[in-house]
């Protein structure tokens, strides 16, 4: 169920709905794709971990599944918070300026951008100016914890996915996304013999699900006619159906502004070789579904060939690293520190894990649409750990390069 306003009720402490044990599901599904099977793990994994009062257990530092940077250090949202104000400053200020953050998680990158926003407000000598923010949120158990801890801040949770972005539209401002589109559901796919097939698994019994390459589905053939994937022969490539559909739901919604999208950057998830599970790092053991979360690289290329089919323009694509180090990282940290000690709570305790920050693997890609003129920002002006290539005008430290 996908609704505008509050969640649906649930008593603190009390996990979601679980659903019918995946592993009878499984048996009983026959052979299915591996999109629909990484979707009911996701599912299953979510309805037993997600807990009201207790959603650190997801994505925390306290009882780590996996962490992101906004858990890592509150530098992360306060120099996303300067970005975004240099953002507004440059359209001219408009009041109808949203910052619209799709999948909030427990709702510390929007604490902390809202408390960056203000610290750079005041260092400029201006009185603080709070920008509307939204959170558009699907887990009904992290909507309410985002509620909960976002009480005295002026933002809005709305119950949704982040893919249909119910209710948003005509928006002037920015759609901020942190290891979002890494945790839809993906179809893998290869090309062998010049054609391309797409995975799909069965329980026949035994500790692992059986894998088997197929014709691909139709929505699979679809996709393939708007985005050639670069693959080599055999290379095992991550079609991620719901972020091209995703993307191009942003750029609709958008009417003037710019797109932040951080996240873990691969355009193969195996090389060819061996089996599936033993090049991706995919589990197809019975026994961790669902119980262990699982995510995928994100195809930056993607993001970029379909947000220009809707109207988005790429401005840039740069390392986290770069990100933060344009925002004034190495000459802000220990000011920022000190300032915002009172407003972090049990998070002093990871201020010196900040250097994780810089050597993060995730990527940073910023689109707009409706500015006018060449656009300069902070957070693609610095070359700190990237590699520049005249010809594609690129801007990578690892991974597969982006053409812009």
């Amino acid at each position: 169920m996908r609704t505008m306003g509050p969640a649906a009720e649930l008593e603190p402490g009390r996990k979601e709905p679980v659903p019918t044990s995946f592993g009878e599901r499984l048996k009983s599904s026959g052979k299915i794709s591996y999109h629909d099977f990484m979707g009911g793990w996701l599912d299953t994994y979510y309805a037993q971990h997600a807990v009201i009062g207790d959603s650190d257990r997801s994505i925390s530092m306290k009882q780590v599944d996996f962490s992101t940077s906004p858990e890592i250090s509150p530098l992360f949202g306060f120099l996303v918070g300067r970005q975004i104000l240099e953002m507004w400053e440059s359209m001219g200020r408009p009041a109808d300026f949203r910052i619209i953050e799709m999948g909030g998680g427990n709702g510390t990158l929007a604490h902390d951008v809202l408390h960056g926003i203000h610290h750079y407000q005041e260092l400029q000598g201006q009185n603080p100016v709070t920008l509307p923010y939204t959170i558009v949120e699907k887990s009904p158990s992290f909507v309410e914890t985002q509620r909960e801890r976002l009480r005295n801040y002026p933002v809005e949770v709305v119950h949704g996915s982040a893919v249909e972005l119910p209710g948003i539209n005509n928006v002037t401002g920015v759609f901020l996304s942190n290891e979002l589109p890494d945790a839809f559901p993906i179809h893998p796919i290869r090309k062998q013999n010049g054609e391309w097939q797409e995975l799909f698994v069965e329980d026949k019994g035994g500790l692992v699900l059986q894998e088997e390459w197929l014709k691909p589905s139709d929505e699979v053939e679809d996709f393939l006619k708007k985005y050639n994937p670069r693959v080599e022969e055999g290379d095992v490539y991550p079609a991620n159906l719901a972020a091209a559909e995703w993307i191009s739901r942003v750029s609709f919604a958008l009417t003037r502004g710019f797109v932040i999208t951080i996240d873990y950057d691969s355009n193969l998830i195996a090389r060819k070789g061996a089996s599936f599970k033993e090049r991706s790092g995919y589990s197809l053991f019975k026994d961790e579904a669902g119980k262990v979360d699982i995510t995928t690289g994100v195809d930056f290329q993607l993001l970029v060939d379909t947000g220009k089919r809707y109207g988005l323009n790429p401005l840039g694509y740069v390392t986290e690293g770069g990100f933060l180090s344009g925002l004034g990282y190495f000459a802000e940290k220990s000011n920022l520190f000190a300032k915002f000690q009172s407003t972090i709570g049990y998070r002093r305790y990871f201020l010196d894990r900040a250097e994780k920050l810089i050597w993060s693997g995730s990527k940073v890609l910023i689109q707009s649409k409706g500015i006018e003129g060449e656009t300069q920002l902070s957070g693609l002006s610095s070359v700190f750990h990237e590699k520049t290539s005249e010809e594609q005008r690129k801007k990578i430290f690892k991974g597969f390069e982006v053409v812009l």
